[in-house]
This record gives structure tokens, C-alpha cells and sequence, in this order.
């Protein structure tokens, strides 16, 4: 590095990997940066300036990297020496070799390696500064499984062509059996009249076809009330179901990390995270209700923050300051969660330093109000005005949780209700969650 500054005249020069003696008694392994540094007028040269670049950061950097199997990445310079490999001592001690000439060839571009069995492919993505980026795969790896996914396409055409038939003989029956059954009567069906009650004659065919009209119209006005049943059947549904959801992304962390926890011995960790999950399960359920106790909601979200906590350790915090006297009203369910996952990963998780999450309470002579507040990174005004817009079709964004309760509350409770979000940019966001008084529930859905 020092040679290279020097010959350079003040450009900078990127060093391969190397253990590094400047030190006493230390010998890492570091990638150098170095610049010869000359006076203002160019007369004198100063010295060499050197930033050594620990290898352990570009280790931890790529080592997660997997290509396969037995995949990996590693990096050359122009010259061919080794910048970056995951198997370093190995290629130092001629132990493990790399198509190192051929890569040197190409600038941007794949090859493949004549290993027999062993044949690797090379990706090969050149830098700016004249590091090429390789990544390796090996051949097998990708084409092994060629059999099972043309099995698996030839048995899903199949199931796919069955369905087909099955569908178009149940469609095609129920298409032809009403116009024959309508036919001579329609025109007073399109009048509107349901009441009508066609004489059965004596025919076998017509007399046949008089009494399907006639069971058809009875049938008509009962489903016409069904309908209304239906819908407002599916409206509660559709809200269990939003109400119910939990971001599969959140329980998948949720049992890794508990697994990690087993793993390391950490048992009553385990018997913590692994009971605060149960219990938030079982208080998204609330036995079908549409309405909780703000009580069953703190419990909720409790459990829910406890599970994040100890994800997160000390990046994250928080404070549940409710009143006792608005604890037993009544809301919908589930809309505390989606707002603090909000906060969580698009606030304090990018936030230096720790976070914390508070939730308090407020009631007016008609109303109940949720704060939920934070100090992540907060967000500036056209954020802000765009994350309780609905989302126009085929149109991605985050804040879908917070859209969905922000809806429910609406349609359930009237368009006056909802969320309201304040946030500064770098200080943090407070969500107010406004709803009307319900009459308390002395005992409030204990389980």
C-alpha cells in the first residue's frame, strides 16, 4: 500500500486483502486505502495516508450471502489478487483455486467452469473503482431439481384441466336449467312482478315447467331478503377477518427468535415470549365478538409489545398509562397492534438509539381517546398526507394496517370517527384513535 501511494502521485490506491503489521503485536487482516499527500504548492510530499478496512466488516457483510447450496461470493481487483474470499486461507495456501484469468477477461458476463460434476458458473460484475464482484454457483444446483418442477407442472396441469371440466358441466347446467324454466313468464318477471302464480295445466311438460316457475319466484323473494342477510352477514365477516389478522412476517421473527432462545438455553426467555404469543392469540379470537373491552385490547397489545421487546432488547421500550375509568368501554378489536407495528418498523427501527412506545388515554362526555406515541424518525408532510388515502387499485404502499382500522372504525362507527396522525420529521409520531362511548361491560369478555 505504501509503494502503490507513492507510485500513484496522489490518486488513491485500493490494496488486496493483506495482514497488516503497522501495529505492534496486532495482525489483522485489512483491505488499505492509501494516498501520497503532498503540500499546497505540490513541492513536498508529505507522507502516505492510510484507512485500513478491518476484513472481519466485508466477512460479516458477505457471509450471509448464499448462492445454492455451495454457492459464494468473492471479490478480485484488476491485477487478480484476491480482495475479498470466504475461503481466504484456502486460496492463500493453494489449497482451493478460482477461475482467476478468466474472470479478469470478462468485464461484465457469466462463464461456466469444465469441472465435470463440479462445474461452477461465474457471474462477473465490474466495479467502478476496478474491483469485479464474482459470484459462484454450482451447476448441479440449479438444474437438480428439473424433474420434480416438470412433475409438479404436468400434475398441476392435470388437477388444472379436471377443475376446468368439473366447473364448465356445474356452470353449464345452471345456465340452461333457468332459461328453460323462464320460458313463456319472463315478461312478467321483468315487469317486477314476484307475486305472480302461474296456473299448473294439465301437460305433463308445461305443467312441469309452471311449477319450477312458480317455486323459482317464491324462491326469487326469499333470497332477494337472503341477499340483505348476506351482506350484512359479510360485512361482519370480512371485519372478523381483517380484526383477526396477524402479519405472518411478525410470527415467523416471533418463533425464529424463540427458537434462537431454546437454542441458547435461554428457557424461561422461552416460556416468557412463548406465553405473551399464546395470549395474543388468544385475544385477537375474543370468542367472535365484534366488540372488546379497551381493557381486552390493552392485554392485546401488551402481550404483543412484550414479544417486540424482547426482540428488540433495549432498542425499544414502552409505557401504558390508561385510566382506570375508560377501561371497561367497548370498541372493535385489533386496532392498537397494526398502528404500533407501524411505528415499530418505519419509526424506531430506523431510529438511532432507543425507542419508545407510549399509549395513553383521554375521554370527552361522548368520546374515547387512544394516543399512541413514539420518538422514531417520524415522517414529513406528504407522508403524512398520503397514509390514510385509500390505496388506488394496483397501488402498493405501507400503512395498509393503519388504513384498515382507520376504515373499521368508520364503518362502524360513523365517518366522524377514525384516526388523526401528527408527526414532525426526525421527532417522532402521535396518532390520536377517536370512537364514541359504549356502555361499559361490568365483566368485559374474561377469559
Amino acid at each position: 500500500w505504501y509503494r502503490g501511494a507513492r507510485e500513484a502521485g496522489g490518486s488513491y490506491v485500493i490494496s488486496p486483502s493483506h495482514v497488516q503489521p503497522v501495529f505492534k503485536d496486532r495482525y489483522p487482516w485489512v483491505v488499505s486505502l492509501s494516498m501520497e499527500l503532498v503540500s499546497k504548492d505540490g513541492g513536498t510530499k508529505l507522507g502516505v495516508f492510510l484507512i485500513d478496512l478491518n476484513f472481519s466488516v466485508m466477512n460479516d457483510m458477505f457471509q450471509d450471502i448464499r448462492l445454492g447450496q455451495r454457492g459464494y461470493l468473492f471479490i478480485v481487483d484488476s491485477e487478480g489478487k484476491i480482495v475479498y474470499h470466504p475461503q481466504q486461507q484456502l486460496i492463500y495456501s493453494s489449497l482451493k483455486t478460482e477461475k482467476i484469468a478468466e474472470v479478469l477477461q470478462i468485464k461484465n458476463g457469466t462463464f461456466i467452469s469444465d469441472e465435470g460434476g463440479n462445474s461452477r458458473m461465474y457471474t462477473v460484475q465490474e466495479s467502478d473503482f476496478g474491483w469485479k464482484i464474482v459470484g459462484v454457483s454450482y451447476v448441479n444446483e440449479l438444474v437438480g431439481n428439473q424433474n420434480e418442477v416438470r412433475l409438479s407442472f404436468i400434475f398441476l396441469g392435470l388437477i388444472c384441466i379436471v377443475l376446468a371440466i368439473v366447473i364448465s358441466l356445474f356452470l353449464s347446467q345452471r345456465v340452461s336449467q333457468p332459461i328453460k324454466q323462464l320460458q313463456g313468464y319472463m315478461k312478467e318477471v321483468e315487469k317486477g312482478n314476484f307475486d305472480i302464480q302461474v296456473p299448473v295445466p294439465t301437460t305433463i311438460e308445461i305443467g312441469r315447467l309452471a311449477r319450477a316457475f312458480n317455486i323459482m319466484v317464491g324462491k326469487i323473494k326469499e333470497l332477494m331478503s337472503q341477499v340483505v342477510r348476506d351482506q350484512e352477514l359479510k360485512r361482519r365477516s370480512e371485519m372478523n377477518a381483517l380484526q383477526a389478522q396477524i402479519n405472518p412476517h411478525f410470527l415467523y421473527n416471533t418463533l425464529d427468535s424463540i427458537i434462537w432462545m431454546a437454542e441458547s438455553k435461554k428457557f424461561q426467555e422461552v416460556v416468557l415470549m412463548t406465553s405473551a404469543l399464546a395470549k395474543l392469540f388468544r385475544a385477537s379470537i375474543s370468542k367472535g365478538e365484534e366488540l372488546v373491552t379497551i381493557e381486552t385490547e390493552l392485554e392485546h397489545i401488551t402481550n404483543y409489545l412484550k414479544i417486540q421487546k424482547m426482540r428488540y432488547k433495549n432498542k425499544l421500550d414502552y409505557q401504558i398509562e390508561i385510566g382506570d375509568s375508560v377501561r371497561q368501554y367497548r370498541t372493535i378489536k385489533v386496532i392498537l397492534q397494526p398502528i404500533v407495528e407501524n411505528a415499530i418498523y418505519h419509526g424506531i427501527k430506523m431510529k438511532r438509539g432507543p425507542g419508545l412506545i407510549t399509549i395513553s388515554s383521554e375521554e370527552t362526555e361522548t368520546d374515547i381517546l387512544l394516543i399512541v406515541g413514539d420518538n422514531g424518525n417520524g415522517m414529513d408532510e406528504e407522508k403524512l398526507s398520503r397514509l390514510l388515502t385509500p390505496l388506488n387499485e394496483g397501488e402498493e404502499g405501507r400503512g395498509v394496517g393503519v388504513r384498515n382500522v382507520h376504515g373499521r372504525l368508520k364503518l362502524y362507527f360513523g365517518a366522524q370517527y377514525g384516526l388523526v396522525y401528527k408527526s414532525v420529521s426526525g421527532e417522532g409520531t402521535t396518532v390520536l384513535i377517536r370512537f364514541p362511548k359504549s356502555p361499559p361491560l361490568l365483566e368485559a369478555g374474561r377469559r
